[in-house]
């Protein structure tokens, strides 16, 4: 069995688990639920608004190209372009409607797995006809699939950013009409004439500019941006040859497996296990891992200590400079541990001979799919600092420039606080 994290091309994570910019939240169907705005919204900006409204509840199904960007002011996330094709049919929610997005992708070579460094490009497929949901990925050669009404809600989660979730929505820009708009002058988008929008969600993190068809009202793109902790990412999704006249039916939801991949049911983590990253404050899930050596390494033992743990991989190629720099100067102090869990490995000896030839003075600890689950842990480098009292003070998901010097202040306000 497939166990969640395993699903999508391992050097999409990154890009699939950016925040969903300006998502509103999503009910148990499928659906997002937007409230009502507090204030009615006024002006050509609204009215504009609400007509693209109208006009996608108007839409029950359509085919389009579309290419999709992620971009990161952060150096250590390099920017992340696909281009694909989307077949879909409306049903109540996600889970009964009918959907086939294929993506293709040139991997960046700063995040090209060693092992795949003769690779190219990668397609990444999820399909469902409104019973099974599938995913056939063409880097891990594997075709996994579950019932929707099922472990297949899981599969279908992995179109997020892929897909204009607004088509499926009952309120598709509610949060758009409780912020503040603005018209902006009309652009073309893959020549099709369009209304500009801009969207301050008034949060103080998310924006997000719409282009609308002019004749149609329907969307033609959508760039989201988020600004915090000094990190600004940006995920632009453009979409082309928008038809949604086109006549489709189950046939055009079929999957056949492909020559030399293997296909698997896939079967979601326990109930329990699904949770996102842990918050600060929470206390850590024990867990016990063996080193390099079958040395045995206990979270519980270490209680009094200060815990460093990043969850890492060596298809990540996470630049390990700066937390070596943190082992080093903590290094003397036996009151400070810290480990990288290895996880999402498909041969654990990849991540010994790794360490070895870079000559990291970390701990490594080997085996932890089980420990990344239980920590939330959905995109790699992941680090979590856990106190002497067990609970996380701090985590970082992703790769963070910052995330270093911010663990250095709280581990010497840490040590200060054992000290008095």
């Amino acid at each position: 069995m497939i166990r969640s994290h395993a699903l999508s091309i391992a050097v999409l994570l990154p890009v699939l688990t950016l925040p969903l910019y300006a998502q509103q939240p999503e009910s148990s169907s499928g659906q997002q639920q937007t409230p009502p705005p507090a204030v009615v919204a006024d002006g050509p900006a609204a009215a504009a608004l609400r007509k693209a409204d109208t006009a996608i509840h108007d839409v029950k199904a359509m085919q389009y190209d579309f290419n999709f960007s992620a971009l990161s002011s952060n150096p250590m996330m390099p920017e992340f372009k696909l281009k694909g094709a989307t077949k879909f049919v409306r049903g109540t929610d996600l889970f009964d409607s009918m959907i086939r997005i294929k993506s293709e992708m040139k991997v960046p070579a700063e995040v090209m797995p060693e092992a795949l460094k003769d690779m190219d490009t990668f397609t990444l497929e999820i399909v469902s006809d409104g019973t099974t949901a599938n995913i056939v990925d063409s880097m891990q050669k594997i075709h996994v699939y579950a019932p929707t009404n099922g472990d297949g809600k899981m599969l279908l989660r992995q179109t997020d950013v892929l897909f204009m979730r607004e088509f499926l929505t009952d309120n598709p820009f509610g949060a758009e009409l409780a912020g503040t708009l603005t018209l902006q002058d009309p652009q073309e988008v893959n020549e099709v004439a369009c209304d500009v929008i801009h969207v301050d969600y008034g949060d103080g993190i998310n924006k997000a500019t719409w282009y609308f068809g002019r004749d149609d009202q329907l969307p033609r793109k959508v760039e989201r941006v988020s600004s915090q902790q000094n990190i600004t990412q940006t995920l632009t999704l453009t979409l082309a040859k928008l038809d949604t006249s086109v006549e489709l039916t189950k046939d055009d939801f079929q999957v056949v497996t492909p020559d030399g991949y293997r296909k698997e049911e896939f079967k979601a983590p326990p109930q329990g296990m699904r949770q996102g990253p842990l918050a600060v404050g929470s206390v850590a899930p024990l867990w016990e891992l063996k080193d390099a050596e079958g040395k045995a390494v206990d979270l519980e033992a270490l209680k009094g200590s200060i815990v460093l743990l990043n969850f890492w991989d060596t298809s990540s190629k996470q630049d390990m400079q700066g937390l070596e720099e943190l082992t080093e100067f903590f290094k003397d102090d036996k009151r400070i541990a810290v480990y990288c869990i290895n996880a999402w490995e498909d041969d654990p000896a990849k991540a010994v001979e790794y360490f070895k030839e870079h000559e990291y003075s970390c701990g490594l600890l080997l085996g932890g799919d089980d420990v990344a689950d239980a920590y939330g842990v959905s995109g790699i480098p992941t680090y979590y600092l856990v106190g002497p009292d067990g609970k996380v003070l701090y985590r970082e998901i992703g790769a963070n420039p910052e995330a270093e010097k911010t663990l250095m202040e709280l581990i010497a306000k840490e040590l200060a606080k054992l000290d008095q």
